[in-house]
Formats: C-alpha cells, sequence, structure tokens
C-alpha cells in the first residue's frame, strides 16, 4: 500500500504468543527505515485493530516501523482467548511491544493507544524501560466514570457483548484500580491527546492523566469524539515524534 506522501508501506500478518493465548497482530515496515525505534498502537475497549490502522499507516509513511494487535476476548479481532481481568491488556501489550522490538530489531519502542489502548500503554511503560515515549489518546484515569454518564452507558449497552470474559463495568472497574497505582513516567517524554467534543472521557480527565505521568507530559486538545479522535490525531503524534526522535 502507499500513502499520499508515496512511501511504500509493506503490511504482513503475524502471529504473537501471549500469556495463554495468541495474539492477531500486523506489521507495518516503511520502505526506508533509519530509525532505532518501533511504534506499538493498541486500541480502544471493544474495538479492534483495524481501528489504529489509519494512524499507523501514517506513522509508517513517516517512516515508523509499526505493529497493531487485538486485546484477547476482542470479538471484532482475531486473538485467541477471553478478557477476564483489566490485567491481561497489560500482558497483551507488553508481549506485542517484545515481538515487535525483536521483530524489527529495534533498541527502544514507543507506546500509542486510544481509550483502553492508553491506559495500557502508560502502565505498561512504566514498568518496561525499553518504552522510550507513550502517546494516550482520549483517555483518563478513572475510566469506569465516563461509562456511567448517558453517551457512555448507551455505548456499553449497545457494545456489552463485543468482548467476551468478564463484565465490561467490572473491567473498567479494575482498569481504575490500576491506574490508582500508575506513579508516571519519569523523564520520558509523554504526549496525551483529548478531543474537545469527547462527551465520554472529558479533555479535564486527560489533562489529570498527563498530571500523573510528570514533568516531561505534553497536553494537546483536538477537535472530534472520542471514537474520532484517534484518525485526527495522526498529524499531531507525527509532528511530535518527529521532534523527540528526528
Amino acid at each position: 500500500m502507499a500513502d499520499a506522501t508515496g512511501e511504500q508501506v509493506r503490511l504482513e500478518r503475524v502471529s504473537i504468543p501471549a500469556e495463554g493465548v495468541v495474539l492477531s497482530a500486523l506489521t507495518y515496515t516503511p520502505r526506508t527505515d533509519k530509525r532505532d525505534l518501533c511504534v506499538i498502537l493498541s486500541h480502544g475497549f471493544t474495538a479492534s485493530k483495524e481501528s489504529v490502522d489509519l494512524m499507523a499507516g501514517y506513522l509508517c509513511s513517516r517512516g515508523y516501523c509499526c505493529l497493531t494487535f487485538d486485546f484477547r476476548g476482542h470479538k471484532l479481532g482475531g486473538s485467541s482467548g477471553d478478557l477476564n481481568h483489566a490485567s491481561d491488556i497489560l500482558l497483551d501489550l507488553e508481549a506485542a511491544a517484545h515481538f515487535a522490538l525483536e521483530r524489527f530489531e529495534k533498541i527502544r519502542c514507543i507506546l500509542v493507544g486510544h481509550s483502553m489502548g492508553g491506559l495500557a500503554s502508560v502502565l505498561t511503560a512504566e514498568s518496561m524501560p525499553k518504552v522510550a515515549a507513550v502517546v494516550v489518546i482520549a483517555t483518563g484515569p478513572r475510566p469506569s466514570a465516563g461509562f456511567r454518564q448517558p453517551v457512555g452507558i448507551a455505548m456499553l449497552s449497545q457494545r456489552s457483548d463485543y468482548v467476551s470474559g468478564a463484565e465490561p463495568m467490572a473491567l473498567l472497574e479494575q482498569l481504575d484500580e490500576l491506574t490508582a497505582g500508575f506513579n508516571g513516567l519519569g523523564a520520558r517524554p509523554s504526549l496525551f491527546v483529548a478531543a474537545k467534543g469527547d462527551a465520554v472521557v472529558k479533555p479535564s480527565r486527560v489533562r489529570e492523566l498527563a498530571d500523573m505521568a510528570g514533568p516531561q507530559a505534553e497536553y494537546a486538545e483536538i477537535e472530534g469524539s472520542h471514537l474520532g479522535a484517534l484518525d485526527r490525531a495522526r498529524g499531531l503524534v507525527a509532528n511530535w515524534l518527529d521532534r523527540q526522535f528526528g
């Protein structure tokens, strides 16, 4: 495939062994690969790796090796297993990150996540030294709160059967608990992106998580909704990564 910039992108299907499951994933490799790091992109709750494809393809067209994957239990995706506890998403992302580092032969990686994938990214980065930076889009420190509001209640009701395993609100509350123990990212750079029209995760909640990340965290706002934030943030994220890593 080729992006509008003309940079060729090689797309390959891969399978990643994780704890008790096999993750379905895609690698995006640019024609010109000069960086010593790669990008792992994580999707939101009830979604799949397809939802992060536009971001991955765009970043790859800008020269970044990328990997996307399906969290276990997500029926729109192709991974095996059930999502029985929120900690399972951290196991999946860590497995995906280690796979990407080896596959692309890189020494560092960047974690980019939307909504649930954003929380997974900051929590995984905290205990993974090879993570050089984190980009979080449309998420805050207490994810269950957004799904107790009218829009969130409607979304969860419509898509409650999209994930096999534990009950959805139980998983979100477990994520609340995991995030409560987040101690920040230290000196590593991070970008937190909020959508002005997000009715599920208000910008103030995204800023709250950015404050928890530490002094190197940057905060930005874009137009759009919760579900549309990922695609609208493509240019912002790519430019930020270029400033950080050339």
